[in-house]
Order: C-alpha cells, then structure tokens, then sequence
C-alpha cells in the first residue's frame, strides 16, 4: 500500500517508452508469481513483450565474431598509460604495448579511470558490488514463465535462471 503512488508514478513513466506495458491486479500478480505474499502485493504491471537477453551468450558471440574477423583477445591486462601518436592510441598495459586507430573504452564502471589515462573528462561513473545468489525454486512449482519482479522502490528483485530463481537485495555498494 505504502508503495502504490510511486508505482503508479513508474508506471506512467513507463508507458512513454513502452505503451503494451499496463496494470496488473493483485491477484493477477499473485496467480502469476505464487511466491509473492498477498500482504505485500498492492498493485504491479507487466510489460507483454518483455524478453530476456541471455548475456553470457550474447558476449560469446562478440568475441566469436571477433576473433572470426582476426581479432584478438587480451585478457588480464591493467591499463597503465594510453596516448594518441601519429593517428594512433597506444596503450601500456600489463600485457604489452597495443596500438590501433580507434579506441574503445568497453570498462564498464571503469570507465572513468579509462578516460582519465586517455585525457577525456570523466562522466562520474561508480564501481558498485552487487549482491546476489540462486536459490531452488519451490518444490513442484514451475517458474520458467514466471517473469523478473521487482520491488517498486527497489527493495529486491528476482527471476528465474536456469531452473532456479535468481535473487538480489538490489543493494549498490561503491567499490
């Protein structure tokens, strides 16, 4: 209940991006995902079209094509310095020297520290540790249609995973 002005504050905001997605009952809620309590389930919305993106396959698919296409992969290295000479990034790092015409900053919440050794400003980027663990799901109860739930003010969430359900706190410690 406390959580249902905000909800319907997402919701709308939602909406302009996403005009399937719409209200579902609470009970709705509850026949689609069991393991919620009915005391704490005031509202939700599910968008239909929602889908997973399986991300682990999705990488290995870009380094596949990568190294189709004669890339090669480094992995392990600490980027020590990086400086542009003659139309070209050259980056120290732990593995060696690299150089090549375009540089791609792909280090994630390190991106900053990334951009700092390449003389770009930085755009305030946070390492964060997340926490999170599977559990088993309920005995002879099936979760594979069960879709992500997420806590309105971001309390937890979860959703399966390989035939278990994959859990989190939704906490964001600065690492």
């Amino acid at each position: 209940q406390d959580q249902l002005g905000r909800l319907e504050e997402e919701l709308e905001r939602a909406r302009q991006f996403v005009p399937s997605i719409h209200r579902v009952s609470p009970e709705e809620a509850l026949a689609r995902v069991p393991a919620l309590r009915s005391d704490y389930v005031a509202g939700a919305f599910v968008e239909p079209g929602c889908r997973e993106i399986d991300v682990n396959e999705l990488h290995q698919g870009f380094l596949r094509n990568a190294r189709k296409r004669g890339g090669r992969i480094v992995i392990n290295a600490s980027v020590d310095a990086i400086e542009r000479h003659k139309g070209r990034w050259i980056l120290q790092t732990s593995q060696g020297l690299f150089a090549a015409p375009i540089l791609v900053n792909a280090a994630g919440a390190w991106a900053d520290r990334i951009a700092g050794l390449a003389g770009v400003a930085p755009i305030g980027l946070v390492p964060k540790r997340r926490t999170a663990f599977h559990v088993a799901a309920p005995d002879g109860v099936s979760i594979a249609a069960w879709p992500l739930v997420n806590d309105v003010g971001e309390e937890f969430y979860f959703k399966p995973d390989a035939g278990r359900i994959f859990v989190s706190p939704a906490d964001a410690t600065p690492v």
